[in-house]
């Protein structure tokens, strides 16, 4: 679900900067629609960096690491 939402944040942002070749009031929306994306992603990135650190930490307290 995420990851849909950040790709429709991307096309908005594509087709919001396309059109704005013809309404160039288009250009700010068309940022903030990519600094919306950017933003998604990197809360994602975040949320996979401790989803790591979660496994990790189970893997040492398992004692199964090297």
């Amino acid at each position: 679900m995420s990851t849909v939402l950040e790709m429709a944040l991307d096309v908005l942002s594509v087709v919001l900067l396309l059109a704005a070749v013809w309404q160039p009031g288009l250009t700010r929306l068309a940022g903030v629609a990519l600094a919306a994306s950017f933003a998604w992603l990197g809360w994602n990135l975040v949320g996979a960096v401790r989803r790591y650190q979660d496994f990790r930490d189970q893997i040492r307290a398992a004692g199964l690491h090297r």
